[in-house]
């Protein structure tokens, strides 16, 4: 865990974390929608509003903040 995700988490709803979780483990936008039974839409929009908590705007700007976190260390 990286410095400040556990503050980050404790904004995200429930239904937020469970998205975000799978997020970390590399999971489309497709295969959460199946594992959790949401359609793709709903997915996307869960994902616009961690990213917007997360203060970023756009996938590829959330692989490298992640990146970032887990092999550089960086916070």
């Amino acid at each position: 865990m990286w410095k400040g995700q556990a503050l980050f988490i404790d904004q995200l709803t429930e239904t937020e974390q469970k998205v975000y979780q799978l997020m970390l483990e590399y999971k489309s936008n497709a295969e959460i929608a199946e594992m959790l039974g949401y359609t793709v839409p709903t997915v996307r929009q869960i994902v616009h509003s961690i990213y917007q908590k997360m203060g970023i705007n756009h996938r590829a700007n959330y692989a490298r903040l992640i990146f970032l976190r887990k092999v550089k260390g960086v916070d």
